[in-house]
C-alpha cells in the first residue's frame, strides 16, 4: 500500500509542475490504537518496513510531504526523525511543501512527544538546526517541551552536545536553557568525549553565551572547579535544577 502511495507521489511530481500550498496551520491525529504517538510495536513489522523504505527513496521535499501526511496515523516519531534525518542527509531543497506540510505534521509530534521520545526529540532539534530551519514556533515550541517540560533530563549527554551545537548554528534558544545546558555539562563533565566537547563548544560560541568555568571544562575537564563548584552543597543544588 505504502509502496502504491510512493508510486503516485512519483507520478504526481513528474507529471504536474509544483502548486502553490495553502498554508497548513496545524495537524490533528489520533491513531487506531488511541495513542498520540505511536511505538514501534503497535505497527506490523512489514508496515513499518514499508514505510521507513519509502522514506529513503524521496529526493524532494514533496514526496516527503505527501508520505507524511498519507501515513500519519500510522507512523512512529522515530520514523518522522528519521525523515527529517533524510532530508538533512541528503540535502534535500526545503520548499513550501516542507514548511506548509512537513513542518506542521512536526510540529504536532513534538506537541505530544514525553520522556519516551527523547531520542527522536533530541535528532529533530539538531537535523532541524542543521539545517538552518526558520520558524519562530518550532524553536518556541522545543523550547517549551526542553525548559518548560524540562525533556532536556532525559536527553543523552552526546545527543544534548549536538543539540547544543545546532541550536548555536540556528541562533536559537533562550539564554535560560543554554544556562540549564551549561549546568549540565559541568555536572558531568567527566562524561564528556572529545567530540561531545566539540559540538558543545561551538554551538555556545555561536551563541556567545557561557561562563569561563564552562569554557576551562571545555580545555579540561578533568582540572579542578573554582571554589564552591566542588562542594556537595553546590552539586546538590545544580542537581536539583536538572
Amino acid at each position: 500500500m505504502i509502496r502504491r502511495q510512493l508510486c503516485r507521489i512519483v507520478y504526481r511530481s513528474l507529471a504536474f509542475k509544483p502548486q502553490p500550498f495553502v498554508q497548513i496551520p496545524f495537524y490533528n491525529f489520533a491513531t487506531g490504537h488511541g495513542k498520540k504517538i505511536l511505538d514501534v510495536w503497535d505497527l506490523p513489522k512489514a508496515q513499518y518496513t514499508e514505510l521507513s523504505d519509502a522514506i529513503y527513496e524521496c529526493h524532494t521535499s514533496r514526496m516527503v510531504a505527501e508520505l507524511l501526511k498519507e501515513n500519519i496515523h500510522q507512523m512512529t516519531d522515530y520514523q518522522l526523525s528519521y525523515a527529517i534525518y533524510h532530508m538533512y542527509e541528503y540535502d534535500i531543497i526545503l520548499d513550501d511543501n516542507f514548511y506548509n506540510i512537513v513542518l506542521p505534521i512536526v510540529k504536532e509530534f513534538v506537541k505530544n512527544m514525553d520522556r519516551e521520545s527523547n531520542k527522536a526529540l533530541a535528532e529533530l532539534v539538531y537535523h532541524l538546526g542543521w539545517m538552518k530551519v526558520e520558524d519562530e514556533g518550532l524553536w518556541r515550541l522545543f523550547e517549551q517541551k526542553l525548559v518548560g517540560e524540562r525533556l532536556y533530563r532525559y536527553i543523552p549527554l552526546k545527543e544534548l552536545c549536538k543539540m547544543i551545537n545546532a541550536l548555536g548554528t540556528v541562533n536559537q534558544g533562550s539564554d535560560e536553557l543554554f544556562n540549564i545546558f551549561e549546568k549540565v555539562l559541568i555536572k558531568h563533565r567527566l562524561n564528556l568525549l572529545p567530540e561531545d566537547i566539540d559540538y558543545a563548544r561551538q554551538g555556545f560560541e555561536n551563541r556567545k553565551v557561557g561562563s569561563q568555568v564552562l569554557f576551562g571544562v571545555f580545555e579540561d575537564p578533568l582540572q579542578a572547579l573554582p571554589e564552591g563548584y566542588g562542594e556537595p552543597e553546590k552539586l546538590r543544588q545544580i542537581g536539583s535544577k536538572h
